[in-house]
């Protein structure tokens, strides 16, 4: 934890983006990042009970607990992996009724993610939460709706524009139809696509501006191996993931202060 901690101050990041485990290695964590001046954006994921399965009380009830043990990290906001894919409408509307009370109840704001898996797995599902509650705030990671959807989902601007209201953090992952990371985003063949994800990443801080937020946070979230692709038989990666990760947060806070943004907000970046 120290190492990882100082790596990232050193590379310019301003924190960690983690789910920390059991109570000591909260505890650890909280010191860690305290001493290096690291703010913390915890992770939650719901889970489903052992025996009943995926019910809407057990995600509830492991939501209630993620919650209060990614207090105890002193986050500067929260991500969740909510809910699950399958459920139905009504099982995902009283999920979502009794989650956004218990986020209501935090003094941070609470995201929950746009995620393959999980109940914000499409555009419409997603639009169709936001219409019921309002309230909800998300984490959009907008590679899970390119892929599940086939497509860039610019049939559905309407849920593309209340997600953007609704985000309080962001992960900047650019993925295509086809897979849910890119290869490596500075090759050429790859300009489509970063364009239109940065254009929607330009609707979230417009949207944040306009609400007066004093900070917008994002993780450049290109991850390791299996999300990062690699050469059959050896499984040699093919780019550096520290250096796309790097590449992606000074291109996007070059594009967040030319955005205006700045002027209102300042852009924190999480490792």
């Amino acid at each position: 934890m120290e190492q990882a901690a100082e790596q990232f101050r050193q590379q310019g990041y301003a924190g960690l983006e983690n789910h920390f485990g059991d109570a000591q290695t909260r505890r650890h964590a909280r010191s860690v990042l305290a001493a290096t001046g690291m703010l913390n954006v915890a992770m939650v994921f719901t889970q489903p009970h052992p025996v009943a399965g995926h019910t809407v009380q057990a995600h509830l009830d492991s939501l209630a607990q993620g919650l209060a043990e990614a207090l105890d990290t002193e986050p500067v906001c929260v991500n969740v992996h909510a809910g699950y894919d399958a459920w139905d409408e009504a099982d995902t509307l009283r999920f979502f009724e009794g989650a956004s009370r218990l986020g209501a109840r935090l003094s941070i704001p609470v995201g929950f993610e746009t995620h393959r898996g999980r109940s914000l797995n499409t555009p419409w599902r997603t639009l169709m939460v936001l219409d019921h509650f309002p309230d909800v705030r998300l984490t959009l990671d907008l590679s899970h709706w390119v892929l599940v959807c086939e497509r860039l989902p610019d049939d559905q601007q309407t849920a593309l524009q209340a997600a953007a209201q609704a985000c309080v953090h962001l992960h900047a992952r650019v993925g295509s139809e086809q897979a849910p990371q890119l290869n490596d985003p500075r090759a050429p063949e790859h300009a489509r696509l970063v364009a239109w994800f940065e254009a929607q990443w330009r609707r979230v801080w417009q949207a944040q501006q306009a609400r007066g937020d004093a900070v917008s946070t994002l993780t450049p979230e290109f991850g390791p191996p299996d999300y990062q692709p690699t050469l059959p038989y050896t499984g040699a990666v093919i780019s550096d993931l520290a250096d796309v990760c790097n590449w992606m947060r000074d291109r996007l806070a070059d594009r967040f202060a030319r955005a205006g943004a700045s002027a209102a907000a300042d852009i924190y970046t999480v490792g």
